[in-house]
């Protein structure tokens, strides 16, 4: 079935995504560390929704291995900055 068959919540709807992550963008502003961590969280919260929609385990062992790598990538960054 076609995403735009499925909805805004199936799992490669990249326009469900954006009008998730729009109001947090906004409220970052211009600013590219809070605008980033703005698309983490929002890509985070979102993978968790499909997840839950969907059930699939396949996809709850993917978002545990997105965590730590996001996790890993943030703390790499702030090694950056702090550098």
């Amino acid at each position: 079935m076609p995403p735009e068959e499925r909805g805004p919540m199936a799992p490669d709807s990249a326009t469900g995504l954006l009008e998730f992550v729009q109001p947090l963008l906004e409220a970052a502003g211009d600013d590219l560390k809070e605008m980033g961590k703005a698309l983490k969280f929002s890509m985070m919260i979102w993978n968790v929704a499909v997840s839950a929609e969907t059930g699939s385990a396949e996809m709850w062992a993917r978002l545990g291995l997105m965590a730590m790598n996001l996790t890993t990538a943030l703390r790499k960054m702030e090694a950056r900055a702090a550098a």
